[in-house]
């Protein structure tokens, strides 16, 4: 980021400056539903954003996806209240993410990952990590979702409500298994090297004329 300075909303920082041609607000928008959907209402309200772009990792459910493989949200969709218990109830609210974002991810990831390390479909957000093989196949089986996160329909219903358009790139950090938080630790920092270099091609391919 050039021309960059920090604004500060509570306790949440926000950076803003150029990137890759355009002007660009990023911020850590912590873990879950109720931070992420407040980190994107402040993006709307306070720092008039046109669009959201959300990164970060997510544990696999699709079984053809490898660690670092990125997934770009065609749907985004949330899961029963108790995934712990493998509660599959459906969601009737879900999202669209936007056409122009979506096919822009799909080319960042051709230049950057590869046309074999990414897919374009289903991210499933939860209340909680999917920390449980079973469970994992019930969530796989009830919504055909390739990647499980904590925050990412709760961002498209904010930009939803505001008419504003969001995409989610996810990078695979975990197999959402009885595992999932040592590998999460284990590859979070090459899995969220791999988004970030995604994200930054697609702000490269989304810069004014």
């Amino acid at each position: 980021m050039t021309n960059g300075r920090l604004d500060s909303s509570g306790a949440v920082q926000f950076a803003v400056g150029d990137i890759g041609g355009s002007t660009v607000v990023a911020v850590a928008g912590g873990v879950g539903k109720a931070r992420a959907s407040a980190c994107a209402q402040t993006l709307l309200d306070v720092h008039r954003v046109e669009s959201i772009i959300m990164c970060g990792t997510a544990g696999r459910l699709n079984p053809t996806l490898k660690i670092g493989d990125i997934v770009i949200s065609r749907r985004v969709v949330e899961c029963g209240n108790a995934p712990s218990t493998g509660s599959t109830s459906p969601d009737e609210s879900r999202p669209t993410p936007d056409g122009v974002l979506v096919l822009a991810a799909k080319q960042a990831c051709v230049e950057t990952v590869g046309e074999d390390r990414f897919v374009t479909g289903t991210i499933l957000t939860c209340g909680r990590p999917v920390l449980s093989r079973n469970i994992r196949k019930r969530l796989r089986q009830a919504y055909a979702a390739d990647c499980v996160d904590m925050e990412g329909v709760a961002v498209g219903r904010v930009c939803a409500a505001n008419n504003v358009p969001f995409v989610v790139v996810r990078a695979i950090s975990d197999r959402a298994g009885l595992l999932a938080l040592l590998e999460f630790r284990q590859n979070l920092r090459t899995s969220s090297r791999r988004a970030q270099e995604v994200v930054l091609k697609l702000l490269s391919l989304l810069k004014p004329s």
